[in-house]
């Protein structure tokens, strides 16, 4: 804490200060010590991570005027005192909890930080309302479109992720994927009874496209549907895949201009090769000939940078 005090007093224009320590000494949770060097302060954000068997009367130090006035709410959690909204969670399973240990007692300060919803059983029960949802995670079939939009505001989002088994129709997963703003979509289903559900369909509005499956494509998967259904895909992550999908995918995606292929099986010789030039692994790709592309191969993964982004990404790496 010394060092701290030292350091506020002599930055004498400071007005905005964080903190992150690591293993903290105790003495850095003084609420009233702190307040003796943080009047000047616009801005004041902390976060310690440390063992504190008092919680309450801890606490008690950050729940005086001063803060109340600064509105520099402290919480503490799974072993870290922290300040709110600054370090609140933004993920969010299901239903809402707010911290047990907290000196802020207007839950809206915790629910406007949350911009991931994770989704695994129905909505009948929903309690609060989350205006700030950027990702949704339907990890169940019965959540219907009409109950979801007194938990979220579904125009604001940006990514939706599937990850519930694939049985019956999804009509109220083709109307949020048919939302303008969903610009990125994570499959982490079967991806051929998606296809099937899919089928005759596109969704122009994707841009990103995940897909992680617990099975290797074979070479029955239809690659092509998949480019006609996400026909604007530009960034790709796909695992576990092989080399046959990956030329297939490079050349049917054609508005590819980044993508991310995690190797199930790599032979020894393509190992070498591709680790003196990883390029080579894209030597088949019909679409890429007349193309400026660069790759790197590390760990089973291949990394692809096709057109516009190349200059980019050879200035950040130099």
């Amino acid at each position: 804490m010394y060092e701290i005090e030292n350091l506020i007093l002599i930055l004498a224009n400071l007005k905005h200060f964080e903190l992150d320590a690591v293993n903290s000494a105790t003495d850095l949770a003084d609420g009233q010590r702190l307040e003796k060097i943080t009047g000047r302060l616009v801005t004041f954000n902390f976060i310690f991570l440390l063992t504190i068997t008092e919680v309450e009367q801890v606490l008690g130090g950050f729940r005086t005027w001063f803060w109340r006035e600064k509105r520099w709410f402290v919480v503490y959690e799974n072993a870290a005192l922290f300040t709110v909204p600054r370090f609140a969670q933004t993920h969010c399973i299901d239903s809402f909890q707010r911290p047990f240990y907290s000196t802020c007692v207007d839950e809206n300060i915790f629910i406007n930080k949350i911009t991931m919803l994770e989704l695994s059983k129905s909505l009948v029960d929903a309690k609060h309302y989350f205006p700030n949802v950027r990702t949704l995670n339907i990890k169940c079939d019965v959540v219907q479109l009409e109950n979801l939009t007194f938990v979220i505001d579904i125009n604001r989002l940006e990514h939706l992720i599937l990850s519930f088994p694939i049985r019956s129709s999804m009509l109220d997963v083709h109307k949020l994927l048919n939302m303008h703003g969903i610009r990125k979509l994570s499959i982490m289903t079967d991806s051929v009874q998606l296809l099937e559900q899919f089928k005759g369909m596109q969704f122009k509005n994707i841009t990103t496209l995940e897909i992680k499956s617990e099975n290797e494509f074979r070479k029955a998967f239809n690659v092509e549907q998949l480019c006609s259904i996400f026909p604007l895909v530009e960034r790709l992550n796909v695992k576990p895949i092989n080399k046959e999908t990956i030329i297939r995918m490079t050349d049917g995606f054609s508005h590819l201009s980044n993508a991310s292929f995690y190797l199930d099986l790599v032979t020894w010789g393509e190992t070498a090769a591709w680790q003196v030039k990883p390029e080579r692994a894209l030597y088949a790709t019909r679409q890429l000939l007349n193309s400026a592309y660069t790759c790197r191969y590390k760990n089973r993964c291949l990394h692809a940078w096709i057109s516009k982004q190349v200059s980019q990404f050879l200035l950040k790496e130099t």
